[in-house]
């Protein structure tokens, strides 16, 4: 018993996981019959092993089924055999934890994190080991549950004060760096362990406060003195914080000595990778390949970013691709992978398609310069260069807490790129002394902007702390040494690449600088002193001239006016084409109003990726507004921007709530460059936007099509939305508040009203016949009141029985056009339901496809049925009707032993030959003959040897073939006191069991013939073939024929463990049943119109009634000619209303035949009690009548 646990037990150490899966199946297999084979603790381990086995090759469902499966049995185990005494984990033969660990990583693997914690959460607190709680600590991480990854990291530093990762985990969730030491410490209680202050410091500038010059210095010094010199995690780190400071020679530097210190590493191989590549040291990437390396299906995952990288540098595009994508499949949040994506697609010249994977790089990691080049490049290559420069402008945000920073200004600007000798060909220009080419870069060049910032961007890049825009570099620092390393390595570039500065240009060593317009410094923007002088001293504006160039010089300084568009519309007014300028008391204020706004000297701050984001917007009869803010570390709110336009003409004809929904929408798309990619808040006043764009509705399937469309347009951004009431959302309201004649777009809404309008029209009945029908209707009249007015009643007690329907959908019902809609489904008065019906109908289409079509548009109460009675109730549709969904398949009943029930059933012609071919139900003993014909006398003959040898059984089951239903043919069977029972005409199914064996000996016998025709050898082979059939172990029993029909086999009895034949035949039963795919359960009683199947020609499908029940699927049938049939219930369906009336006098039984038809059940149910299928056909003849021989009267005598 011990030996078979032994040698898997074996085979699981030795890790032969294939020899352990194939004798764990075979083991366990055998142990369902029998426990003599393992214990319940063997048992376990054995389904433990072959889980192990499994996930190791791979086979991560199986894994998981196995684990599941050994669980299973440990709790049906535990139920029958209570523990005595407290569970201890320690001796517990069938341990738990462990196949519950390894459960999780199956589930990690398969990527439903949520169900690998539901795994690990099962388990009881108090038995949960460190590395459960780890695992535990990383779900909650990955899966954002912030709370709960806190509690588990605690728990994990409890349990091992010194667990890194838990300590690193906390650092990365924004626990403070104090909190987490003090906690380590306490925990330890030892001295000598300062080099944890350390590590957790360094970690915290990493995780908590991007400073990597701190974090790389504070690293260095554990480097030097403390446990963890020369240890790879910590050289990983360092070289991590080199690369992410943008010095990738010193961070190639600690990697490689991670790398020589454990090549097998997995934390920073891909960041080494990078690094290796950046740097062109080609060969060094090729050695970090393992040396047995054959294809990428031998090598793990993350060695897939290694090869991509091999694959990059040798020009090999399509496999370093694929390598690639599968590396961000597995991990997406991997920088390495989505920026090596970008490259090889940006080689690949899908510039595109590069644009998204430098967009997720960029929102994962925004400190990373490599994300913002990759952007700019691609948008060069696209020829966008105003992208590029948006782009190039975005990067401001890497000055945000630098309170030191100075400009370089560059001389000449374009003029100092050299142009290329093609390319001086293209700035050919005529003058009076001829053609002449420029050598530099002129201005006027279109794409001059763009080419001066790619290259700008590709000289200073590696250098941190530094922008530029163009001509202009800013370069920032936190303290005067770090601003005067920057500002000399940029210098250094520029020497090497031979660029001048204009010295009265730069400015050195200030707390803010002016750049691009605004002053710059560590609380936000600015308007420049000068510019607020210049605004101050514009005088009154003389003509439209001079309105224009004010609004010019004003308009940039937009963001800091909170209503600028609204203050400024009287101004614009002038501006309108034939319109004369006039200079009144309106315009003069709104003149002063936008002055005195600009000299208020507001402050708009930066905007910081790392603080939480507010969208606010609001929404007036006139106008709608916008207000973009920070939520600063004291708690308070300071605004980033502003925004507001006024409403069009018809855009303040929409509801309410409609209005609102376009302000969110405004907003989003104002403020898109911050807010894509990131999470943030978005606030409004009306509380029912909460409620359909909340975050777990999804898209509003039955409100009004334009929140329907603007629901599609949120969906593409993460926010969590709030409502906040009016009195507390002052700066958006202000912005929508005055009226502003300057008219603003709305892109969302202008072409989809269009596509409206046009499907609309289409319909027969037009839209105004609708209008007026639901004006004249009183129920859809006063629906069409309470929508528009919005009063329903509060409780649904006090609604009509008619509007109960409308009043359970009232949130989603609106008005389009005058007419009535559910969603996007129009609302029908009951005038025009019946055409409409009638036009759905036209195709005699099914019902589902009917109720498809007619939800797509149409609604009212009660449609659905009303579209199930219109397709019932055609004539056309019956008649010619497909044949029912079959039936639940209904076993033959497991005969008490052989002979008690054979099948009979007839092969051929083949070769011009017959056979009848004879199956023992019992035990599955088989009889096949050659015959010369298939007559009944013939037939009758070779049963007559059939009995005379096995014995008379009880039942015969044969088709309604003519020999087998002739009178010669019963009369033999009643003499012998066989019950004859015969299938439903044209449904073979019934007499599965000789079908099946037919098909069988029909194969063999197609062979037989292919090597010969000899007729004696044919005979020869089928004799071989009962005899082969007859010694094989049966698929159902599980036994031969030869031992259930005469107790022995005919050849062998190597057979030890053989199952019982019984409970094999019940799971073969089970899989026919499944194998049939039957799922039609269907009863009929007597007197039922239906519809059967007709045979004999004409129409498919007749009316007929039911006038016999002859098992639970066969009836039989009197049609309305009076003629008699027998039918499966696959060969029959149910009958409209319509077909009812017309045959309802048909039904008029008389007495004599009711009572014949009780006699009839009556017998049926005492020899049919165990008979599933039809036992008599009594319409089916195919003798001719009997003619009365009569000699003839000759001569008339």
């Amino acid at each position: 018993m011990s030996m078979l646990f032994d040698q898997i037990k074996l085979l699981h150490s030795q890790k032969l996981h294939s020899n352990v899966i194939k004798v764990a199946e075979m083991v366990l297999k055998v142990s369902e019959h029998t426990t003599d084979i393992l214990t319940a603790p063997h048992k376990f381990r054995v389904l433990a092993y072959q889980g192990d086995s499994h996930y190791s090759l791979g086979n991560y469902r199986q894994a998981e089924a196995a684990y599941i499966t050994a669980l299973t049995f440990k709790e049906a185990w535990i139920s029958a055999n209570p523990p005595q005494t407290a569970y201890d984990g320690t001796k517990d033969p069938m341990p738990v934890l462990d196949i519950k660990y390894q459960l999780h990583l199956c589930l990690v693997k398969l990527k439903d994190n949520k169900q690998a914690l539901t795994v690990l959460q099962s388990v009881p607190s108090k038995q949960r080991k460190t590395k459960i709680n780890m695992a535990i600590a990383k779900l909650n991480h990955q899966m954002g549950n912030i709370v709960h990854a806190v509690t588990a990291y605690n728990k994990v530093l409890k349990e091992c004060p010194l667990a890194i990762e838990a300590a690193e985990g906390l650092l990365s969730l924004g626990v403070k760096g104090t909190e987490v030491n003090a906690m380590m410490l306490e925990m330890v209680g030892i001295n000598g362990l300062e080099w944890i202050s350390g590590w957790i410091k360094a970690h915290a500038y990493l995780f908590q406060q991007t400073e990597y010059p701190a974090a790389i210095n504070t690293l260095k010094q554990l480097d030097d003195n403390s446990p963890l010199c020369n240890s790879n995690r910590l050289l990983v780190a360092i070289g991590k914080s080199y690369y992410f400071y943008g010095d990738r020679k010193n961070a190639l530097i600690y990697l490689q000595r991670a790398y020589r210190l454990n090549p097998l590493m997995q934390d920073g191989l891909c960041t080494l990778a990078m690094c290796l590549y950046m740097e062109k040291h080609n060969r060094d990437l090729e050695k970090l390949l393992p040396t047995s390396y054959t294809d990428e299906s031998s090598i793990d995952s993350h060695m897939w970013i290694v090869l991509a990288f091999v694959c990059y540098s040798n020009s090999n595009y399509s496999k370093a691709l694929c390598l690639a994508q599968k590396a961000c499949s597995v991990d997406q949040k991997n920088i390495e992978a989505l920026l090596l994506h970008g490259m090889i697609l940006t080689s690949m010249k899908k510039y595109s398609d590069a644009i998204l994977q430098f967009r997720k790089a960029n929102d994962i990691a925004s400190y990373l310069f490599d994300p913002h080049k990759g952007m700019v490049d691609c948008y060069i290559a696209l020829h966008k260069m105003r992208n590029a420069v948006t782009a190039a402008s975005n990067c401001c945000k890497q000055m945000n807490n630098h309170p030191k920073a100075l400009t370089v200004n560059l001389c000449q600007a374009y003029q100092q790129l050299v142009l290329s000798e093609e390319s001086k060909k293209l700035t050919t220009i005529s003058t009076f002394k001829g053609l002449f080419m420029f050598n530099r870069l002129p201005y006027g060049i279109a794409s001059a902007p763009g080419l001066l910032q790619r290259e700008m961007e590709k000289l200073l890049s590696a250098i941190p702390g530094t922008v530029c825009f163009y001509d202009d570099i800013v370069i920032a620092g936190k303290d005067d040494k770090e601003l005067s390393d920057r500002l000399y390595s940029v210098l250094d570039k520029l020497s090497l690449a031979g660029l001048t500065v204009k010295k009265e240009k730069c400015n050195f060593f200030t707390d803010h600088v002016t750049f691009l317009g605004y002053k710059v410094d560590k609380n936000g923007l600015h308007i420049p002193d000068e510019r607020i002088k210049a605004i101050n001293n514009v005088a009154i504006p003389k003509s439209t001239q001079d309105v224009k160039a004010f609004l010019g010089l004003v308009n940039y300084y937009g963001k800091f006016v909170e209503n600028m568009s609204t203050i400024a519309g009287p101004l614009y007014a002038l501006l309108k084409n034939n319109t004369q300028f006039v200079w009144n008391a309106i315009q003069s204020k709104a003149f002063s109003k936008i002055k005195e706004s600009i000299l208020s000297n507001k402050v708009l701050v930066h905007y910081n990726p790392n603080l939480e984001l507010i969208v606010a917007s609001d929404a007036s009869p006139f106008g709608v507004g916008a207000v973009l803010s920070h939520i600063m570390p004291d708690g308070s709110e300071k605004p980033i921007a502003f925004a507001s336009r006024t409403l069009s003409a018809s855009e303040k004809n929409y509801a309410q709530i409609d209005k609102e929904a376009l302000a969110l929408v405004f907003a989003i798309k104002y403020f898109h460059q911050f807010v894509y990619g990131r999470e943030f808040i978005l606030r409004t006043d009306h509380k029912p936007l909460v409620s359909i764009f909340g975050e777990k509705k999804g898209i509003p399937l039955m409100s009004a099509h334009r929140l329907q469309r603007y629901a599609i347009f949120l969906s593409g951004y993460t926010y969590k939305i709030e409502f906040i009431k009016g009195l507390e959302n002052g700066n958006a309201d202000a912005l929508s508040r005055l009226p502003l004649s300057v008219i603003g777009s709305n892109d969302i809404e202008c072409d989809n009203f269009f596509i409206n309008m046009v499907t609309t029209n289409i319909k027969s009945i037009g839209d105004l016949d609708i209008c007026n029908e639901i004006k004249k209707d009183v129920v859809l009249r006063d629906v069409f009141i309470k929508v528009f007015t919005g009063n329903w009643p509060d409780n649904s007690k006090d609604v009509s029985l008619v509007l109960k329907p409308f009043y359970s959908r009232r949130l989603e019902l609106s008005i389009e056009q005058g007419c009535l809609m559910w969603g996007h489904r129009l609302i029908i008065p009951p005038k025009y339901r019946k055409q409409l019906l009638q036009e759905l109908h036209s195709t005699h289409m099914g019902t589902v496809k009917m109720k498809a079509l007619a939800r797509s548009y149409l609604w009212w109460p009660g449609m659905d049925s009303e579209i199930e009675c219109i397709t019932k109730e055609c004539k056309e549709c019956l008649i010619l009707s497909d044949s029912p969904p079959k039936s639940v398949l209904h076993n033959w009943p497991w005969p008490e032993g052989p002979a008690q029930r054979i099948h009979v059933d007839f092969l051929g012609p083949v070769k011009g030959m017959m056979f009848i071919v004879i199956l023992d139900a019992y035990s599955k003993w088989v009889f096949v003959k050659r015959m010369l014909n298939i007559t009944s006398s013939s037939t009758v003959m070779v049963l007559r040897e059939y009995f005379a040898t096995w014995g008379i059984p009880a039942k015969l089951v044969s088709d309604n073939g003519p020999s087998l239903c002739s009178v010669e043919f019963e009369t033999f069977l009643k003499n012998n006191g066989v019950f004859h029972i015969k299938t439903a005409p044209y449904n073979p199914s019934s007499n599965g069991a000789a079908e099946n064996l037919v098909r069988t000996f029909k194969n063999y016998l197609k062979k037989v013939i292919s090597s010969t025709n000899n007729k004696d050898c044919i005979d020869t082979s089928v004799l071989k073939f009962i005899l082969s059939y007859n010694s094989t172990k049966h698929c159902s029993t599980g036994f031969s024929p030869a031992q259930l029909h005469i107790g022995r086999s005919l050849f062998t009895s190597y057979d030890r463990l053989t199952p019982f034949a019984k409970v094999n035949y019940e799971k073969s039963l089970v899989k026919n049943k499944n194998w049939y795919r039957g799922n039609r359960n269907k009863e009929y009683i007597v007197g039922d119109l239906v519809m059967c199947r007709n045979y004999t020609g004409g129409d498919e499908w007749v009316q007929a009634v039911i006038l016999q029940k002859l098992s639970p699927v066969t009836y039989d049938l009197r049609l309305g000619d009076g003629r008699i049939w027998k039918r499966h219930v696959n060969q029959i369906i149910d009958c409209g209303l319509v077909v009812e009336k017309e045959v309802s006098t048909d039904q008029n039984i008389n007495l004599e035949q009711e009572e014949v038809i009780e006699e009839k059940l009556e017998v049926t149910e005492e020899l049919g009690k165990d008979v599933f299928d039809s036992q008599k056909d009594t319409c089916v003849s195919t003798e001719r009548p009997k003619r009365v021989k009569r000699s003839p009267n000759k001569l008339n005598l």
